[in-house]
């Protein structure tokens, strides 16, 4: 009995191994063919995004700057893609927060187009009412 589970461990195992390899290939395989364009469309693009802490809270607009795009990936049937960049906000109580987040999902953040004017303006206000402190 030990041999056979041993020998069905080994199998899985491999089958394992074969699984790995072939996910790495279709990996690199998405990057050729798909990285550039994502890197075109959305890498020095801004976008706001409303947020919100549910219920009945009101909500407000969260900034984002792609500053590049480092991965793209097939969790379904659709290619998405994952980058590099800053979001900043002011919430409904008036807190200011930013962050550089180095594993931001473009397609959760890039439904509202903005200008870098615009974004810059909203960079500007929040350096005034930290200069205000």
């Amino acid at each position: 009995m030990e041999k056979k589970i041993e020998k069905l461990n080994r199998e899985i195992s491999a089958i394992d191994a074969e699984r790995y390899a072939k996910k790495e290939l279709l990996n690199e395989e998405l990057k050729r063919m798909h990285l550039p364009a994502f890197k075109k469309k959305y890498e020095g693009k801004c976008f706001k995004y409303l947020n919100s802490y549910g219920g009945n809270k009101e909500s407000w607009w969260m900034y984002i700057r792609f500053d590049e795009i480092t991965e793209v990936y097939l969790p379904h049937d659709e290619i998405l893609a994952i980058a590099k960049g800053i979001k900043i906000q002011i919430d409904c109580d008036g807190s200011l927060s930013h962050s550089i987040d180095d594993h931001m999902y473009v397609h959760s953040y890039s439904q509202h187009p903005i200008s870098k004017k615009e974004f810059a303006a909203f960079i500007a206000k929040c350096k005034t009412i930290l200069n205000n402190i």
